[in-house]
């Protein structure tokens, strides 16, 4: 889901929390050329998702699940619920990555319609400009700001995380304001149920329950060539979603490459067409997670419910 808003992606994580260290840097500075090797790359990750602000606590009664929540079908581009006047959409979502950063979470309401959330957008501003297979590259070229829901908040035994205020993410131009907490410590484990809830405003207030997936078994291949498909394979998972991306390591890139495929697909290819659209010699940043995921409705809007977990590999130099 793209670094600006669910981690890294990026996706989604990787961006959002580098956009918040960038400012003794200056504009528009690659973030990880900034740090001497991966290692002090991926602890400036982990310092920036420390020193995001906390938020307050929404009441306990907004933890009551909701019963229409729903799995969704093993294809996620069908639509799980019936989305008769739904004509607005968001996301919630509860994320953890393997290099120490903690869990965190991220939220996005606007006015994409249920069929755009289903595609793989999550924030307006954003376009699919090619897809091939399961695998899409999209293009943001202007920010804009979440329809506010509240409190957003996710319980997941004794971790609680919530924001009750909005953060503005994304490294660019193009920045996004979205709802965005992080609060260190250990890893949710595998398994644990994880209650995911919005006190309502604008978007009404909605509550939902899924439990957190195992970590992510994919092989991120070492090198990425334009001239070659890049493929990634995982062994027999029990997630619903996983999600395989390739972001461009400078916080300011505005392209990224994603895909989705059911956890017992085993593979996804990335094609080569896709990988045309960045240049050789671009500092990429290949990750895969596994996810996840439940819907519920909140007056007009669809709600996309995840829970990830996220590996990235060290950036690495795009070949021709």
């Amino acid at each position: 889901m793209r670094g600006i808003a669910l981690a890294s992606l990026v996706v989604l994580a990787q961006g959002c929390a580098v956009a918040h260290d960038v400012d003794d840097a200056g504009p528009g500075v690659d973030a990880f050329s900034a740090a001497a090797d991966a290692s002090d790359a991926r602890a400036f990750v982990i310092d920036a998702f420390a020193r995001l602000p906390d938020a307050f606590a929404p009441p306990m009664d907004a933890f009551v699940p909701r019963p229409d929540v729903t799995t969704p079908p093993a294809d996620a581009t069908t639509q799980p619920l019936d989305a008769s006047g739904l004509t607005r959409s968001g996301y919630l979502v509860i994320e953890q990555d393997d290099f120490g950063g903690g869990p965190y979470i991220a939220a996005f309401f606007s006015s994409l319609t249920p069929a755009d959330l289903m595609r793989g957008l999550f924030v307006p501003g954003c376009a699919i400009i090619e897809e091939s297979g399961s695998c899409r590259v999209i293009t943001c070229t202007t920010g804009s700001s979440t329809d506010l829901a509240g409190t957003v908040s996710a319980r997941a035994g004794a971790l609680f995380l919530s924001a009750s205020t909005t953060t503005s993410t994304g490294g660019g131009p193009p920045t996004w304001d979205e709802y965005f907490a992080s609060g260190g410590g250990s890893n949710v484990p595998p398994g644990q149920i994880v209650d995911l809830a919005a006190t309502g405003a604008a978007v009404p207030a909605f509550a939902g329950r899924l439990s957190m997936p195992p970590a992510s078994g994919a092989t991120l291949p070492a090198t990425i060539s334009r001239s070659a498909d890049y493929v990634v394979r995982w062994g027999a998972s029990t997630a619903d979603r996983v999600w395989v991306g390739i972001n461009l390591a400078s916080v300011a890139a505005t392209s990224y490459i994603e895909c989705e495929a059911p956890g017992a697909a085993g593979s996804i290819t990335v094609s080569r067409t896709l990988l045309a659209h960045f240049a050789a010699g671009d500092s990429v940043v290949p990750y895969a997670a596994n996810s996840n995921e439940a819907y519920t409705s909140a007056g007009s809007y669809l709600i996309r419910l995840m829970s990830w977990s996220y590996t990235q590999a060290n950036p690495t130099t795009l070949a021709p």
